[in-house]
């Protein structure tokens, strides 16, 4: 069974990566780690026109999100400290909320990161836009080491469809195979069910031939401060933790499958490939 079975092991698995990851990014970029703590609440914080009340939609569905509700004094403390550990002591409410924004999509973007790990599918954010009063939510009430109040709101559209990929991830291949089999009308034995492909299996891998993949390729990564994000210029240079004489990565929908290096063809880049990896480090690439 997945360790995102039930719906309260994954809200609160949520509502606490939330709360260390903002927490990582505020320390990465003021150097000082904010103490941040769940507290019990009856009433959902008011939604000024000075809040930041925003819904942030997924790509796992158009009712399937995250909403976060940062009342002033909170938002203004969060982007008010990076800006001072970088040396802006009187920055104006624009350069603060915007320095906070920033903050937030960087925690919500890390926890949808290690969500779509354990989901084993890719997750993104959408266009958000402000909180409306008709958005339901099951929110969870935060402070700050002062007191300053914040709320993490899940939906439960987002519950199921996590629940319902991890359960899919969890079940056995043969399992999978049986059920798309009893589904087509076929019947498996023993001597179909091996590396051997029959007529049948030939026919619905035709159907799939013509799915479109996303490709990309990863040149390599790097972990950066926020401080040292927001001093980025043109000009900067991240260094990367790949060498020059190292392959490139090919990664077809979230899975590494082989490794190459870069060329030009006729103006445009291109890559060869050098090396088509297991099917055993594929997995791994997924964890």
């Amino acid at each position: 069974m997945s360790e995102l079975a039930t719906q309260n092991e994954l809200i609160s698995w949520l509502r606490i990566r939330f709360e260390e990851k903002l927490a990582d990014v505020i320390d990465s970029m003021t150097g000082e780690r904010p103490a941040i703590k769940a507290v019990e609440s009856t009433e959902p914080l008011e939604r000024l026109e000075t809040s930041v009340a925003w819904w942030t939609p997924l790509s796992l569905g158009p009712e399937a999100g995250l909403a976060t509700v940062f009342p002033i004094e909170t938002w203004r403390a969060i982007g008010q400290s990076a800006l001072v550990a970088v040396g802006i002591e009187d920055g104006d409410d624009d350069s603060i909320r915007g320095t906070f924004l920033e903050i937030q999509s960087q925690a919500l973007t890390s926890v949808l990161w290690d969500l779509g790990q354990r989901a084993k599918v890719e997750i993104t954010m959408e266009s958000g836009r402000a909180l409306e009063p008709t958005d339901t939510f099951d929110f969870q009430r935060y402070q700050l080491g002062d007191g300053s109040p914040f709320e993490l709101g899940v939906s439960s559209a987002l519950i199921d469809q996590v629940i319902a990929l991890a359960y899919e991830a969890d079940r056995p291949r043969d399992a999978k195979a049986a059920a798309a089999a009893a589904g087509n009308g076929l019947s498996m034995s023993r001597s179909d069910s091996g590396d051997g492909m029959g007529s049948s299996g030939a026919s619905t891998l035709d159907l799939l031939l013509d799915v479109e993949l996303p490709v990309s390729v990863s040149f390599g990564r790097a972990q950066v401060p926020l401080k040292d994000v927001l001093k980025l210029t043109s000009g900067s240079i991240v260094e990367l933790n790949r060498t020059v004489a190292e392959p490139v990565e090919i990664i077809v929908n979230n899975c590494v499958i082989a490794r190459g290096e870069v060329v030009v063809v006729e103006g445009n880049y291109g890559i060869r490939i050098q090396e088509i990896i297991s099917r055993a480090e594929r997995l791994r690439t997924l964890n």
